[in-house]
């Protein structure tokens, strides 16, 4: 290969397009989900496809989800306790 054949003739070499074949298998693959983003997201690919049934909650809390995210402000949060009380975190 040449500096004039593809991928070297374009800007990003053919980063792009590995990139977005890498996306695809790893949505698309089960082996590569569960290695990329674990056992547990890749067992919930196959809800409704009966071949893992879906844990349901038994209890209040026994299902739960945490998402993170970055703020860059200075604040505070106040939470109201059992008794009227507000409590500043």
């Amino acid at each position: 290969m040449t500096p004039a054949d593809y991928p070297f003739n374009t800007a990003s070499q053919g980063r792009r397009s590995i990139e977005r074949y890498a996306k695809q298998y790893i949505g698309a693959s089960d082996e590569a989900t569960g290695v990329w983003h674990g056992k547990d997201a890749a067992d919930k690919r196959n809800i409704g496809t009966g071949e893992k049934s879906f844990p349901f909650a038994n209890a209040p809390f026994d299902v739960i989800g945490m998402d993170t995210h970055t703020m860059h402000c200075v604040g505070t949060l106040i939470i109201e306790g059992s008794h009227g009380l507000l409590a500043p975190i």
